[in-house]
């Protein structure tokens, strides 16, 4: 029994971890992922303290403009802090709705 409780601390060790740690950094991955695919032409984005209005979008580069003058910025994606209006849950489900859509058509990524 000695000799299991060293093994069982570190058990414990990697359960808090996994727990509070990488889940939570998973989780926020995910949702980040989410907010960046939402993103479209005339979306209101937040960009390093910046209100943008996106104008066009393409492979990680995003063209912006913002200010009263509509001074053209080009952003790379992943300098989007938030999107204006992004609601996580109803996006989730509108993937899920598609994901199922496409699987139902045949085209889900299961088939070949």
């Amino acid at each position: 029994m000695e000799q299991l409780l060293p093994l069982l601390g570190m058990l414990v060790f990697v359960l808090i971890f996994y727990l509070l740690i990488a889940r939570p950094q998973r989780r926020r991955e995910e949702r980040r992922a989410l907010m960046l695919s939402s993103v479209k032409r005339g979306s209101v984005v937040y960009a390093g303290g910046i209100r943008c209005t996106v104008l066009d979008f393409d492979s990680g580069r995003v063209l912006t403009a913002s200010g009263p003058s509509r001074s053209a910025l080009e952003i790379d994606a992943d300098a989007i802090d938030d999107v204006e209006g992004f609601d996580y849950r109803a996006e989730y489900e509108r993937q899920k709705k598609l994901r199922r859509e496409r699987a139902a058509r045949g085209g889900g990524l299961g088939r070949r």
